[in-house]
C-alpha cells in the first residue's frame, strides 16, 4: 500500500509554519539525496496526519531532473500519468475540513464515486488531485477503510487504451480487472490490491 502522500511546494519552510499554525505536528526539514550524486537532492518534512503527509521542496529546478532522469519511456500499459490519490475516510465532515487544511485548499462540491461508490472531495493541485471519500455503500472505499482505517487506498492514472493495458494484464497472468463507468461518464478498469501491492489501481481512459 501507499505509505504517505506527497506535496511538493516552492517553499517548504513556509509551508511547514503554516501546517504547524493550523495545530498539526510537522518534523523539521531535512535534505534527502535521492541519488548518490546528490543530482536530485531535495528538502523534506511530514505532517503526522492520519494518513501521513510529506512536504517536499527540490532542490534543482524541473529542468535539470528532467535532464538527469532522461527521457520517460512509455508504460506498455498505456498509463501516461498520476491523476488521483484517493483516501478512505469515516465523517467527511470532520475530516476533510483537517486535509483541506493542510493542503491549504477549499473542499470543492461534493460529488459521488460510482465505481469507489462513495461521496467524494476533490481537491485539484495542477494535473492531479486528492480524492477524500467516504462509504455511500458496499465497494472498494467500503472495504479499505473496514481493513487499514482511514488511509491512501486507491491511485488512478490516466491510460490512452484501456483495452491495450486490460490485454497486457491478462498476458501477464493478472486476474481480469473489473470494468466501470465514472460518474463523468468515462469508462474505467480496477484492480484489486491482492493483484496490485496492497492499493487499489484504476485506469481510465478510451476504450
Amino acid at each position: 500500500g501507499a505509505g504517505e502522500i506527497v506535496v511538493r511546494t516552492d517553499n517548504l519552510d513556509a509551508e511547514v509554519g503554516r501546517v504547524r499554525s493550523k495545530g498539526f505536528t510537522v518534523s523539521e526539514p531535512v535534505v534527502d539525496a535521492l541519488d548518490s550524486g546528490g543530482a536530485l537532492a531535495r528538502r523534506s518534512a511530514r505532517v503526522e496526519a492520519k494518513t501521513p503527509i510529506g512536504l517536499v521542496q527540490n532542490q534543482h529546478s524541473t529542468e535539470e531532473r528532467r535532464a538527469f532522469l532522461g527521457s520517460s519511456p512509455s508504460h506498455s500499459n498505456t498509463a501516461k500519468t498520476l491523476e488521483r490519490t484517493y483516501i478512505a475516510v469515516e465523517n467527511m465532515d470532520e475530516d476533510l475540513p483537517a486535509f483541506s487544511s493542510v493542503f491549504d485548499k477549499t473542499p470543492p462540491d461534493l460529488e459521488l464515486g460510482t465505481v469507489i461508490m462513495s461521496l467524494m472531495s476533490v481537491v485539484d493541485f495542477g494535473w492531479t488531485g486528492g480524492v477524500i471519500a467516504e462509504p455511500q455503500g458496499p465497494g472498494p472505499a467500503h472495504d479499505a477503510l473496514e481493513s487499514k482505517g482511514v488511509s491512501a487506498f486507491q491511485m488512478l492514472f490516466r491510460a490512452e487504451s484501456l483495452g491495450e493495458a486490460f490485454s497486457l494484464m491478462i498476458a501477464n497472468d493478472v486476474p481480469a480487472p473489473s470494468k466501470g463507468t465514472r460518474n463523468t461518464g468515462e469508462s474505467s478498469i480496477l484492480v484489486p490490491p491482492e493483484n496490485a501491492c496492497g492499493m487499489y489501481v484504476g485506469l481510465v481512459g478510451p476504450e
